[in-house]
């Protein structure tokens, strides 16, 4: 049964390519396997950053700070970006805009995005 899903996914994916070759829209069709080639279409700046810091590091468990979470499409577009990554209230890693955060220290920075490890009582 697993073969026939194989199988029948291939086919699939195979149909979409030669679709695409045969509307002229060999450019797109040129990308359908490349890893994470969508996010930059469909996922902010903003997020599209804090999911390659947290893909960089390796990180398992995430939060994030109210800025990134106040806009609800900014929260929701996180929270499926950053899967299988968990976004988790009392994680260690915290995702921000702003560097000055107390009681916690930097790890990495990428334009305007912030991974800072924290004190789990300090963060905000």
């Amino acid at each position: 049964m697993r073969t026939l899903s194989v199988l029948w996914r291939g086919v699939c994916i195979l149909g979409i390519v030669c679709e695409c070759f045969l509307l002229g829209e060999s450019q797109d069709a040129r990308h359908l396997l490349t890893p994470y080639y969508g996010e930059a279409r469909v996922l902010p700046t903003n997020v599209e950053i804090a999911v390659e810091l947290l893909r960089a590091h390796r990180i398992q468990t995430f939060s994030a700070s109210a800025e990134m979470t106040d806009d609800m499409e900014t929260f929701q577009r996180l929270t499926e970006g950053a899967y299988p990554t968990r976004m988790i209230k009392d994680s260690p890693y915290l995702i921000s805009l702003k560097k000055d955060v107390a009681g916690c220290a930097v790890i990495d920075v990428r334009e305007s995005v912030y991974l800072l490890q924290c004190q789990k009582s300090q963060k905000n």
